[in-house]
């Protein structure tokens, strides 16, 4: 992994360690989290976790989520496995793809289905990154 920061989320509630260059985390995990209506004992998967923001600020307003995240970077899901335990919270980081989720997922139902795709500006990127960020990921389970 190449060089990381170590920044604040929430006030400080949150401490986590991401990649120094590239994408980084900022507000958008912070509020795709707080719309997620999720309860305690509800179940989570976020899909291209990263470093785990999004999982990981939607974990620090509700308590006791049953939470997994997937990433294809296995650089990136180790960094949220890190960031898990040193936030002091219990999630399952899995690599894989969204495309073919490992067994360990596709057997289970999720209550919540987030995911925080990264922006590809069609004008600057390949069409076939542009086209793939546009895929279906997934569907919330209805209440």
């Amino acid at each position: 992994m190449t060089a990381t920061t170590e920044d604040d989320f929430l006030g400080g509630r949150l401490r986590i360690r991401q990649p120094a260059n590239g994408y980084r985390a900022g507000i958008e995990p912070v509020l795709l989290a707080a719309c997620v209506p999720a309860r305690p004992g509800d179940s989570v998967l976020d899909l291209g976790t990263g470093t785990g923001v999004a999982l990981f600020c939607l974990m620090a307003r509700v308590a006791g989520l049953d939470a997994a995240g997937l990433d294809r970077q296995a650089a990136l899901a180790d960094l949220a496995a890190e960031n898990a335990a040193a936030n002091d919270l219990k999630a399952d980081i899995v690599v894989g793809d969204v495309a073919a989720l490992p067994p360990r997922l596709r057997a289970r139902v999720f209550d919540h289905v987030i995911a925080n795709p990264p922006f590809f500006d069609r004008r600057r990127g390949s069409r076939r990154a542009a086209v793939s960020s546009q895929a279906p990921i997934g569907v919330s389970k209805p209440r």
